[in-house]
């Protein structure tokens, strides 16, 4: 992710650099949608890896438990059952950019990026809905409030040993 910005802002850095060459006015146009496929490629990179990270939190605590199940039979909303998609959808880019090593590739298909966004959007929502589920739980128990969301959550795992 890191790696993908430094070079993004290389390249930005760059094009800025050429639209103030006398010169440029003629490529303009293209100096223009290029640093827009910049910032494009960008936001699909920050997409890509905030609904990956949000992915592999809500799995490493929950799947073990079960919770998954729970919380899509408690809550009826389509963020549960696009759970295990925002996994797939992320294994299908990367290997479209192993076919394809070129991020503008990803740029060719304009639903890519609206499918990012609303993959995020489920991640944001399922980590909500977490957040409100052990807050339940919080509720229930005195002194749990005082819990952060790991901690309770380890708490619940470890049951009553």
């Amino acid at each position: 992710h890191t790696e993908v910005w430094e070079l993004i802002t290389d390249q930005m850095t760059k094009v800025k650099l050429m639209a103030q060459s006398p010169h440029a006015e003629v490529h303009s146009s293209q100096l223009l949608s290029h640093d827009q496929k910049l910032k494009l490629i960008g936001e699909l990179c920050d997409l890509l890896h905030t609904s990956q990270h949000s992915y592999i939190r809500a799995r490493q605590h929950l799947i073990p438990e079960g919770m998954i199940k729970e919380m899509m039979q408690r809550n009826k909303n389509n963020e549960w059952r696009k759970f295990e998609s925002v996994d797939k959808h992320r294994q299908t880019i990367m290997q479209l950019l192993k076919h394809s090593p070129s991020w503008l590739t990803l740029l060719e298909n304009s639903s890519l990026l609206d499918s990012c966004r609303e993959y995020v959007a489920a991640m944001d929502g399922i980590l909500k809905s977490v957040h409100e589920m052990l807050d339940q739980y919080r509720s229930m128990v005195p002194y749990m409030y005082r819990l952060d969301d790991n901690t309770l959550l380890q708490v619940l795992r470890a049951g009553n040993d």
